[in-house]
């Protein structure tokens, strides 16, 4: 890789705090929070008991983030926005998860203990991001370069044990680490293939589900470099993306399947239709698009089949869940007592947990919309769209400015979100993923001062 010439200074002090934050505490605190079940699995096996819930950490990280935006917000030197509209539209957001919260258990409706577990599993994200984006605009002042060598390189690392404990557990099929149980704190969700009597790889996550998310992640960074790279690094990308394919397999996961597919795929056109003059606005109608065609087509195809179909094709799960998003929206909107409801929403979730918290049967239903507009009405269903089109507008717009393989990566899993996210409950990872990539990307940025000679080559990109 191309290097910073000699004669160039680095970031000062300040910015080499930043970076100091990022990596000791920023990214180790997203990488358990994406890793979560590996640290339940060591709490269980060293302390037969697991202390620390995932509720927890992410309670961690809300505080975290407060405390640190109120200390960018009142330092002494001037904080930078580069992008107010999308931190005024953050911080509406976060207004309105306050207010929701104080509603909801100011109704009485819902116990506090449930209403803080729902924010913080839907939500968490919400006051994460506005942060991360704030330490990206002030990361450092004058003319930035991007520097690519050893990014990522601690996630790749970590993706060679992940995949290979998945491998063992498809291949012998045998879950390996211990499945848990709601005594225990934890419990990994559905982890049998019950059709075909095969274990789903789950690697060191909750559920095949969420392994996927990885998965896809570290397979769309592969095919990203793959795509934008004439280097002789190539070959060790090469292997994470056949890794990755072979782990996607190994969850015997359809929505996996169709994330992994759809991204990579989207990886690969993406570059192509940016460079044709496709604006972001028709990219992201695309995607919609795409995802209402495709979840169309499967609903047509259940209803002709009547779950005669076997294998991958047998959409029997599939009739539970459009009987129960049915149900759910009859009940609740459709029917709605009051208008309250209607627009603030009832305060459910899907999940074992919160009911248990609340004291009700537990909603099954695997589909994100009626997910967060049960929990949070048409009022937050609306917000959590919006939200999710400027958050991919914006990383469409910082693949335009960098050219930088994450961004693209990046790119093809908002792509594919739409569609995932009408199949299962996936209201939070992918915002989990972009902190992880506006992380390294600030990591990856270098503040230079010329001093005569400049800058031997470029690398990459330069960025203002």
């Amino acid at each position: 890789m191309n290097n910073i010439a000699p004669q160039s200074r680095l970031s000062g002090a300040r910015g080499s705090g930043r970076t100091h934050l990022l990596r000791l505490v920023v990214l180790p605190y997203l990488f358990v929070s994406m890793l979560f079940y590996a640290f339940v699995q060591l709490q269980d096996s060293l302390l037969g008991k697991v202390y620390v819930m995932h509720q927890h950490v992410r309670l961690a990280g809300l505080g975290g983030a407060v405390l640190a935006s109120a200390a960018y917000v009142f330092q002494g030197n001037q904080v930078r926005v580069r992008r107010p509209g999308l931190i005024l539209l953050s911080l509406a957001y976060c207004a309105f998860v306050v207010l929701d919260f104080g509603l909801k258990v100011a109704r009485g409706d819902i116990r506090a203990g449930a209403a803080a577990y729902g924010e913080t599993y839907l939500y968490f994200f919400v006051f994460l991001i506005p942060l991360m984006l704030i330490m990206s605009d002030n990361q450092s002042t004058g003319p930035t370069v991007i520097a690519e060598r050893g990014l990522f390189r601690a996630l790749y690392l970590v993706a060679v044990p992940v995949f290979a404990l998945g491998y063992a557990q498809w291949l012998l099929n045998e879950p390996i680490l211990s499945l848990g149980d709601e005594a225990a704190g934890y419990v990994v969700e559905v982890p049998t293939r019950s059709d075909i009597g095969q274990i789903r790889a789950f690697s060191a996550f909750g559920s095949a589900f969420t392994y996927g998310h990885f998965i896809t992640l570290v397979g769309t960074l592969a095919a990203s470099y793959l795509v934008l790279k004439r280097v002789p690094e190539r070959g060790r990308f090469v292997g994470l993306l056949i890794g990755a394919g072979i782990a996607a397999v190994s969850t015997l996961t359809r929505n996996t399947y169709l994330e992994f597919l759809v991204s990579v795929g989207a990886v690969l056109v993406l570059p192509r239709l940016l460079r044709s003059g496709w604006s972001n606005s028709l990219v992201v109608a695309v995607s919609a698009a795409f995802a209402l065609v495709t979840y169309g087509a499967m609903v047509a195809f259940f209803f002709v089949t009547r779950l005669q179909a076997r294998g991958l094709l047998n959409l029997s799960t599939f009739e539970t869940r459009l009987t129960s998003v049915a149900a759910i929206v009859n009940r609740y909107f459709i029917s709605a007592p009051t208008s309250d409801v209607l627009l603030f929403g009832q305060g459910y979730i899907q999940g074992q947990k919160f009911a248990d918290l609340q004291g009700i049967r537990p909603l099954l239903f695997d589909n994100t919309y009626p997910d967060v507009m049960l929990f949070s009405g048409v009022v937050g269903l609306f917000l959590f769209l919006v939200f999710l089109v400027a958050m991919f507008a914006y990383a469409l717009n910082r693949f335009r400015q960098t050219g930088a393989y994450w961004w693209l990566a990046l790119c093809g899993m908002y792509f594919s979100y739409p569609l995932v996210a009408a199949l299962n409950i996936h209201a939070s990872g992918l915002y989990l993923v972009t902190c992880i990539v506006i992380a390294y990307d600030i990591l990856s940025r270098r503040s230079i001062a010329l001093t005569g000679a400049g800058l031997s080559r470029v690398p990459v990109a330069a960025v203002g």
